[in-house]
């Protein structure tokens, strides 16, 4: 390293606490200089080793000084994402990294975490870039087709992290309205690939039902991809889940013979698991009319379901004043369960079921709002108007349903915390 740039480094780092952005602006340019001429007497451009003696002398400072519109679009940070792409795609090439990549990959991804958190909108100008969003798609199609980069745990931490960090909500939103549809559709196609391959199906059925947390590889399969698809909501959403639902609902049922058998002692890793990787997808599909139509078709879904909350221990999680696994897993039941009740075929089958009535009788008066008025939506359905009038807290669920049903009404997608306007329309019928 240079003695200028090594100047340059130490002095941000001795001032880290205290900087401006003019101030930074001014290293800044130092340092895109200081690369130049290391670059024209040695040829070692990009080399990771400069870069990363940068990014760790600046991840300490306060991110709104790191995200200030004077450094918006400023070379370095260009430079420092083009070298975390180059070092992605070296990682998909070679299934391994030198521990100067790694290192640079590691600090890489904390600094766009805190670019995150303080500036959304500077982050996605640095970060909605076409090559690096190939970069990851790389990866994703790699580890759709083998298991070495899942293999490699240390850097699918860090995969994870990375991928994590583009997956918030606001984030997948942009990608659909910034790249354009073949990009937008390869990054859809290669995260359902990855959920359609052999790895995640082996992976989950592997699973550990004892276990408390989940490995690198299980957590990127089972939880950050079905993710991704969740987060989007763009224009191809309902395309998404009817392509999903048709190529998995087998597997999926195939997955829940394989551990339903066991439910008693299930542990956090397997109930995530099977909430975010399985149901989740489940309650969003049932949210479009063409995929909602063909899960009803399949009654068996009811069966699988029932099974999760005929579980005493499950349910009396659910009255835990501390949000946890189990909340997580009934309330997404109670919401597949709450769509299908609208269709006249699956609605016959609840109404025959004991353990539905039982459970959703109990659930009406937990603390959790969106279980709470799923378990009254289940029990408009199966009950009699008169009877539904007669519980004991019907003018308190009234006013919430009212309050869930003007903001359905707000919203575009018609509909507030999964649940339709047509199905609040339909409880509070009579009202």
């Amino acid at each position: 390293m240079s003695d200028n740039l090594k100047q340059t480094v130490l002095k941000i780092t001795e001032n880290k606490l205290t900087i401006n952005s003019i101030e930074l602006k001014q290293f800044y340019d130092d340092l895109i200089e200081q690369l130049e001429d290391i670059s024209n007497e040695k040829n070692v451009a990009g080399d990771e080793r400069h870069l990363l003696s940068i990014i760790k002398s600046i991840i300490e400072i306060d991110g709104l000084i790191l995200t200030d519109e004077l450094l918006s679009n400023h070379t370095l940070y260009a430079l420092l994402r083009d070298q975390l792409r180059d070092i992605i795609l070296r990682w998909n090439e070679n299934n391994t990294l030198t521990v100067n990549e790694s290192d640079y990959y590691r600090d890489a991804v904390i600094l766009f975490e805190i670019m995150l958190e303080k500036n959304v909108s500077f982050f996605q100008k640095l970060i909605l870039n076409e090559q690096f969003i190939q970069s990851i798609i790389a990866c994703i199609d790699h580890i759709s087709k083998n298991e070495q980069l899942l293999n490699d745990k240390t850097t699918m931490i860090i995969f994870n992290k990375l991928f994590l960090t583009l997956n918030y909500k606001h984030l997948c939103l942009s990608l659909s309205s910034t790249l354009d549809d073949s990009q937008f559709i390869s990054l859809v196609n290669s995260t359902l690939n990855c959920i359609c391959s052999p790895h995640y199906y082996k992976t989950f059925v592997n699973l550990n039902y004892q276990a408390d947390q989940l490995q690198p590889d299980e957590y990127f399969l089972l939880i950050i991809c079905p993710s991704c698809l969740v987060n989007y909501e763009g224009k191809h959403q309902d395309e998404i889940y009817c392509r999903l639902i048709k190529q998995m609902l087998e597997k999926y049922k195939k997955i829940l013979d394989h551990f339903i058998p066991f439910i008693n002692n299930w542990k956090s890793a397997i109930i995530r698991s099977i909430t975010e990787s399985i149901l989740t997808i489940i309650l969003h599909a049932t949210l479009g009319k063409s995929c909602s139509t063909d899960l009803c078709q399949d009654l068996s879904l009811i069966n699988y379901l029932t099974s999760i909350i005929r579980v005493p221990s499950l349910i009396e999680k659910v009255k835990s004043s501390t949000y946890n696994y189990e909340i997580q897993l009934i309330d997404i039941v109670t919401g597949i369960l709450c769509n299908l009740s609208y269709h006249p075929n699956t609605l016959l089958v609840m109404k025959n079921n004991e353990i539905i009535l039982s459970t959703f009788m109990n659930l009406r008066n937990v603390v959790y709002h969106r279980i709470q008025i799923g378990s009254y939506l289940i029990l408009a359905g199966i009950l009699t108007d008169q009877k539904i009038q007669e519980l004991n807290n019907a003018a308190e669920i009234t006013s919430i349903l009212l309050n869930y049903l003007k903001l359905a009404m707000e919203s575009p997608s018609q509909s507030y915390n999964y649940i339709l306007v047509e199905e609040l329309l339909y409880a509070l019928r009579g009202k």
